[in-house]
């Protein structure tokens, strides 16, 4: 069953949201609790259930705010762009340079190894990404079989994410493999 809130729900729904990312950023995966959640957005830990039920349920919301802004930024540098595959590019790259995203992510990443909830709710986000993808490439790949746009958009997405360790383990400066890092992923949407 899906809850219908109301605006001063979804905004209290929207805090809780807020404050389980900062405490993700802050005290990372292996500290996070809904209490200190509930704490942090200043609740009693009963009325974040009534929005949360379980940590999978917040950990979800979490993920989806996390797609719903990464989605809205690539929207806003493809329009007018020059070249929309690059301005997608800069986005998703610059996501890397947030240490907060990247916290985020390996947070997440951390509890689907041991929560299987989180497993499927993450391989359902990665399943969407590469779909997503696949329907973006057939504008400009319409050559390659449905099949084949999916293998790309899988590896693109395996090349970002996996890159993301590296990238944020790097010494900040050192841009010594993102030029070579942006044109594997360009030609895996372009060929």
């Amino acid at each position: 069953m899906t809850r219908r809130f109301t605006a001063k729900g979804l905004e209290t729904r929207a805090r809780i949201v807020r404050a389980g990312r900062e405490a993700l950023v802050a005290d990372g995966p292996e500290a996070l609790a809904l209490r200190s959640v509930a704490a942090r957005a200043g609740m009693s830990l009963g009325n974040l259930q009534f929005y949360f039920p379980d940590l999978d349920a917040l950990l979800a919301a979490i993920l989806a705010e996390e797609l719903r802004a990464g989605a809205a930024a690539v929207e806003a540098a493809r329009a007018g762009a020059a070249d929309p595959i690059e301005a997608t590019l800069d986005v998703l790259l610059g996501q890397h340079d947030d240490i907060a995203t990247v916290k985020v992510f390996f947070s997440l990443w951390a509890f689907a190894v041991g929560r299987p909830k989180m497993a499927r709710i993450l391989r359902e986000f990665y399943a969407e990404l590469v779909a997503h993808l696949g329907r973006e490439m057939s504008v400009v790949r319409s050559d390659l079989s449905d099949e084949e746009r999916e293998t790309r958009a899988w590896l693109f997405v395996a090349l970002l994410e996996g890159s993301s360790v590296l990238r944020a383990l790097r010494k900040r400066g050192d841009e010594t493999h993102s030029a070579a890092l942006r044109e594997k992923l360009r030609e895996l949407l372009l060929g």
